[in-house]
């Protein structure tokens, strides 16, 4: 099948976190033998005055970095920065892309368009309906800016996208019912899980034991209020005042919150156990986690989450929250651990309760590395994007 993805996410290169989700489920596609054409849309801001590049579309193929079957694109469109003249920008958008996007589908003879996000969905719908051809349209998460549920933005993003979607992909559960809210009619929803990108530190059948000193916490994520890293803090400076002190707590990523947290480390006097070690490249991530016993992200607005995903392929503990994206594979007590959110004192009791009980935990982990190896890989998730695929092309 003739694929072509429209996306903002993308990674620079192999190693790079930005969109490494999207790469990867293109290049699961691929290895099924099916041809995707790519188109990354990117906003345009001069980076020096008075210097404008009038090359707005430039073509890349990646023959080292990524699959040489992929051609990749990139479109830059002028975008008003905070979400400001949203009706604007977007109209700037679709008058930039769907021309491009219609070139390529016919360039390539594609058979289906799959979007990410709801703004690349809305070029999709454009040129889908234009051409004829079924759209799919990806959600990955729900977005904090309250400006897109507003007037003409919500009804273009959201009602307009959705309703006019071939199919519309969520990642997760907890996306359903925030999908469910735009349009009454949803039974072209699909869930579709991610997956986490195979590596020498997470292979199958691999035991690892955990510190005999002192238990090795870490987190993975963008330092964003909702990510529960702040919580992790309060949790284990209770945790302290029980009398286990024999731990270090990891922390990767960066964001908005850094500044906050690191105070509140200083606050709470934990700068001899926590360490932040700031964004790093995948395998980075994947070194300081198979150097890690237990991951702990009481996040409380997660619609999935890979990080996840990728701690228990490693063999790690993993905590997670109720209710949330890491529900649909973790199960409390048998392949991981799930705690109330925004509970503090639940997640103390479970931290713990690991020193307590850590062969009981170790099991656990183990239960849950083997799990996620037989149902979330990258290939399980391309199989199940082509059984969808094949509803449309075949219709």
């Amino acid at each position: 099948m003739r694929i072509l993805c429209i996306t903002p996410w993308f990674p620079r290169h192999r190693q790079d976190q930005r969109g490494n989700f999207i790469l990867d489920s293109i290049e699961s596609l691929i290895d099924l033998g099916h041809e995707v054409t790519v188109l990354i849309t990117q906003p345009w801001r001069p980076r020096v005055a008075g210097l404008i590049s009038k090359d707005w579309v430039r073509k890349k193929t990646y023959k080292e970095q990524f699959s040489s079957k992929i051609s990749v694109y990139y479109c830059y469109h002028l975008s008003i920065p905070r979400s400001c003249f949203c009706s604007f920008s977007h109209w700037l958008y679709r008058k930039k892309v769907n021309p491009i996007l219609e070139k390529l589908a016919l360039q390539y003879n594609c058979q289906l368009i799959h979007a990410h996000t709801e703004l690349a969905g809305v070029s999709a719908v454009d040129v889908g309906s234009k051409l004829g051809l079924p759209t799919v349209i990806s959600l990955h998460g729900i977005s904090t800016e309250k400006k897109l549920y507003l007037g003409n933005t919500k009804k273009l993003l959201f009602e307009y996208t959705l309703s006019g979607a071939s199919r519309v992909v969520l990642v997760g559960n907890p996306l359903v019912s925030f999908a469910k809210k735009f349009i009454k009619d949803h039974g072209h929803f699909r869930i579709v899980h991610n997956g986490f990108r195979a590596s020498l530190t997470n292979v199958l059948g691999a035991r690892r034991s955990w510190s005999d000193k002192y238990l090795r916490f870490i987190s993975v994520s963008n330092l964003l209020e909702g990510k529960g890293v702040d919580l992790n803090l309060y949790a284990l400076a209770k945790l302290k005042e029980m009398g286990f002190s024999d731990w270090i707590y990891n922390i990767v990523g960066d964001g908005a919150e850094r500044k906050k947290l690191e105070e509140l480390v200083s606050v709470l006097k934990l700068n001899r156990h926590v360490i932040f070690l700031g964004a790093c490249d995948h395998n980075e991530v994947y070194e300081h986690l198979s150097q890690a016993d237990i991951f702990t992200l009481p996040s409380y607005r997660e619609a999935f989450g890979v990080a996840y995903l990728e701690a228990m392929s490693c063999g790690l503990l993993t905590i997670g929250i109720e209710g949330q994206g890491p529900q649909e594979y973790i199960e409390h007590e048998k392949t991981g651990l799930l705690v109330p959110p925004r509970d503090i004192t639940s997640l103390a009791i479970y931290f713990k309760s690991i020193f307590e009980s850590p062969e009981k935990m170790h099991k656990i982990a183990e239960a849950g590395k083997e799990y996620v190896h037989a149902h979330f890989t990258w290939c399980c998730h391309a199989r199940r994007l082509v059984k969808i695929y094949n509803e449309l092309v075949s219709e």
